[in-house]
């Protein structure tokens, strides 16, 4: 029996209703709406993006704010990305690890830090650095979903979100390119991504058992030539 997803289940201030790592939310079995608390690892695994608690924590806290700079924050704060916000960020992104290089040591915190100064700068929408970085891996597991199911006979072709802006990054950023690439003619091993470290692997347990067993039947045959030998004498 197949569960669908329908939404999260929210207090009025838009924060999630949650408890020892599950999420109330409201989905769909059989036909049947229900609300239940699903685990918020399986939720992240699924793709879908949990609103973040801590800024809707500090919104309150915003009590020497009047109602109007109030509303704005909340409207700014809240955790809906757009589509235009999305694309935003991807491509700034891109744009960094073109200037960065790839291999820069915390490339990702410092350019998504960059990213939520550009999301106000330009847009006026207002993002934590924890925002930024959940829907910028929400993206790319979405992306990994879709490809998954691509992959499987008989399954429904699904679309690729922001499949353009993920090809740019990709393009620039060696770790975002699959092991293997697949086309309509043949298939090939991406060099970059296969690990060097499988040769010096130790033997594994298939590999000890035959060798004991080699070494009993040398020894079998060695203790009945002795035998013989006896015999014969």
């Amino acid at each position: 029996m197949s569960t669908i997803f329908k939404k999260f289940i929210l207090y009025q201030n838009n924060s999630i209703i949650e408890s020892n790592n599950r999420i109330l939310c409201e989905i769909e079995e059989a036909g049947d709406v229900r609300i239940t608390m699903l685990h918020k690892k399986e939720l992240l695994e699924a793709g879908y993006e949990i609103p973040d608690n801590n800024m809707h924590e500090k919104e309150t806290k915003l009590s020497s704010c009047n109602e109007n700079e109030l509303s704005v924050n909340v409207t700014n704060n809240i955790d809906e990305w757009s589509e235009e916000s999305t694309r935003f960020v991807l491509d700034k992104y891109a744009e960094y690890l073109e200037v960065a290089g790839p291999m820069k040591k915390l490339k990702n915190k410092k350019m998504i830090r960059m990213n939520t100064n550009d999301l106000e700068t330009f847009l006026n929408i207002q993002k934590t650095y924890i925002q930024c970085e959940n829907r910028y891996k929400t993206i790319l597991r979405r992306k990994c979903i879709c490809i998954k199911n691509n992959s499987t006979s008989g399954s429904k072709r699904a679309k690729i979100s922001y499949e353009n802006e993920i090809k740019q990054i990709a393009a620039k950023d060696d770790s975002l390119e699959p092991e293997i690439i697949q086309s309509a003619n043949n298939t090939e091993i991406n060099v970059k991504r296969t690990t060097l470290l499988q040769k010096s692997k130790p033997k594994n347990n298939t590999t000890k058992s035959k060798l004991l067993e080699t070494l009993i039947e040398i020894y079998k045959e060695k203790e009945n030539k002795n035998k013989n030998d006896m015999k014969r004498k």
